[in-house]
């Protein structure tokens, strides 16, 4: 046999041998599959407060209860906290006007993963707002 003919016959006897082997093989194409993440839209509170006119009854109605409350019994006056430490979907609109006339806008990011402060901070003497720390 010659030299050309020994590779031939090589080439068939591995032929015969690697066909099989590959035609057992599992592998299947998938199809690409399609994955649905609901994300709830956020809870979007708008909160206007006006230092010596807007009422503890307005921010209930809009905020509901606060996280904590301190009272002065001595001084007729209380201080509020909203604390948004757990992760919740919410963002706050607010609209305020302080003791010194001064009025201003914003808007904060209370949505998992935001990087703004977590608390609200009101006084009241009597019934009426006085002051704010946003």
């Amino acid at each position: 046999m010659s030299n050309i003919e020994n590779n031939f016959l090589f080439l068939i006897v591995i032929s015969l041998f690697v066909l099989p082997i590959s035609a057992c093989s599992n592998y299947t194409v998938q199809e690409p599959r399609i994955i649905e993440v609901k994300i709830d839209p956020p809870l979007v509170i708008d909160l206007h407060l006006v230092a010596g006119k807007t009422t503890r009854q307005e921010i209930l109605n809009v905020m509901g209860n606060p996280s904590d409350i301190t009272t002065y019994q001595e001084y007729n006056s209380s201080h509020w906290i909203y604390s948004f430490r757990e992760d919740k979907n919410i963002i706050i609109n607010i609209y305020a006007k302080g003791k010194d006339g001064f009025e201003y806008s914003l808007q904060r990011d209370l949505r998992p993963g935001s990087k703004n402060d977590d608390l609200i901070s009101l006084s009241f003497t009597g019934n009426i707002l006085t002051d704010f720390n946003l």
